[in-house]
């Protein structure tokens, strides 16, 4: 693989192609790709130096060398198309990444929930050891720049996701999982074929190589008695775990606990972001630094300073008293440790959670679960649901998520409303909301934008 080939990425603009359209930029390889709409992303790219489209067009194939496509693009996609006339070589964008792994001491982090601040957490430690990694991330981190660093060092720490199984496509030589849940269920089939995926995951970590395992979670710990390699199993619960966190305070802005290892206690930890989840996530970054020899107080220095990744818990700002945040959850468990953390961080404040769901599928699957979950905030705003990749299911909307989770609600409907549309949305919370207040805006469409323009709409209130 020369690194002055030439790459086409089908459907450049999504987090984990982009990430890798950056790495092998910065190698000195030439990068196309197209899209299916504009954005951010694409403009990053095309400054970064890629040749990027709007649309999909066999021409855009151009003069490639290899084609990559992400999970989300059709076998009739024209350029998927074009590359197999030409007999191009074709790959998945996990296959790309596979290779990229390769090349390194590959450490891939997955689990249903947390997989990219966990990477994150990791990198964080790596970087503070003079370890000089690549990363490549599912969100974009403030500390790289974006969701792709390229070192010099021998470890690539990457995200390793499991919607279609792609993670199937890495061979790693260390791994972690944080948990394991009923998602992309379109795909797997049940939560048996999700805990299938994350077995034969395991199965692909080398032989001389560690995972490094939540006994917290019953799934995870099922898979962790009967793994291919050796294994360092962490918790916040669990007392049989190698590496616990014993004494956690999590009721405030920040996390601080202690860390046990396998009965020795190595000292403190002050998290930068607040939640027992996250502090759950810290052990499973902790876990990974250990096992390949990085010192713990690099650990202690690098997470006393991590302040999180874009969409997880981001504050986007403050006006009329009122504090807007943004999180990229999209599942009824993320749903409610964000809550969680929210009421940890901002005791007897009232909190809004307003939420769009991300695809038809998981809304159906779901529906009750996402209710149950939303139901714990003090008021709730639901809109449409965003359809991303998928076509509509009869009777599954924004409408009748938000007719469940006022079942579910103690206030009932006068605590649940719907708002069609973000403008909408920011609309009936900008008469609604008062000094004081917290909003979290979540899911892992365009939902983003709702809460910028919430911002802007308080703090134009508070100049009149």
């Amino acid at each position: 693989m020369g690194d002055t080939e030439t790459i086409h990425f089908i459907g450049i603009g999504g987090a984990g192609m982009s990430a890798l359209a950056q790495l092998f930029l910065a190698r000195g390889a030439h990068v196309t790709g197209s899209d299916a709409k504009d954005s951010p992303v694409l403009a990053r790219l095309a400054a970064a130096g890629a040749t990027v489209h709007v649309g999909h067009a066999a021409a855009h194939v151009g003069a490639a060398d290899r084609v990559v496509y992400s999970a989300a693009i059709p076998e009739e996609n024209p350029e998927r198309q074009e590359a197999c006339r030409r007999h191009l070589p074709l790959l998945s964008r996990a296959q790309l990444l596979g290779e990229v792994l390769d090349q390194y001491t590959g450490i891939a982090i997955s689990g249903t929930h947390g997989k990219t601040t966990t990477t994150a957490m990791a990198a964080a430690i790596f970087l503070h050891a003079g370890a000089d990694p690549t990363v490549i991330l599912g969100g974009d981190w403030d500390v790289i720049g974006g969701n792709v660093r390229v070192g010099g060092g021998k470890h690539c720490l990457a995200e390793a996701c499991e919607a279609f199984s792609s993670f199937l496509a890495l061979r790693p030589c260390y791994a972690a999982i944080t948990n394991i849940d009923a998602d992309h269920l379109e795909f797997h089939g049940s939560i048996e074929g999700v805990v299938e995926a994350f077995r034969r995951f395991l199965r692909q970590v080398r032989p001389e190589g560690t995972a490094v395992v939540c006994l917290d979670d019953p799934r995870v710990r099922d898979l962790a008695g009967n793994l291919p390699c050796k294994a360092l199993t962490y918790g916040v619960a669990a007392m049989d775990a190698d590496l616990r966190a014993i004494n956690l305070d999590a009721s405030g802005p920040v996390a601080r606990f202690r860390v046990s290892y396998r009965g020795k206690v190595l000292g403190s930890i002050r998290l930068g972001v607040p939640g027992r989840h996250n502090a759950s996530n810290a052990l499973a970054a902790i876990g990974l630094a250990l096992t390949v020899g990085l010192p713990f107080d690099a650990a202690q220095m690098a997470l006393a300073q991590f302040r999180g990744v874009g969409r997880r818990f981001e504050r986007l700002g403050e006006a009329n008293g009122v504090m807007v945040f943004d999180d990229y959850a999209h599942h009824p468990r993320e749903i409610a440790a964000t809550l969680a953390c929210a009421r940890a961080a901002f005791p007897g404040r009232r909190l809004w959670a307003v939420f769009q769901p991300h695809l038809y599928s998981r809304t159906q699957l779901l529906m009750e679960e996402f209710a149950a979950a939303l139901a714990d905030a003090d008021h709730v705003v639901i809109t449409e649901i965003y359809a991303a990749r998928e076509r509509p299911i009869a009777g599954v909307t924004g409408k009748a998520l938000a007719v469940a989770a006022s079942r579910k609600h103690s206030g009932g409907e006068n605590r649940v409303a719907f708002a069609p549309t973000l403008d909408e949305g920011v609309e009936r919370l900008r008469t609604a909301v008062r000094p004081g207040d917290v909003v979290l805006v979540m899911g892992a469409g365009d939902i983003r934008a709702l809460g910028e323009k919430l911002v802007q709409a308080l703090a134009n209130e508070a100049k009149n």
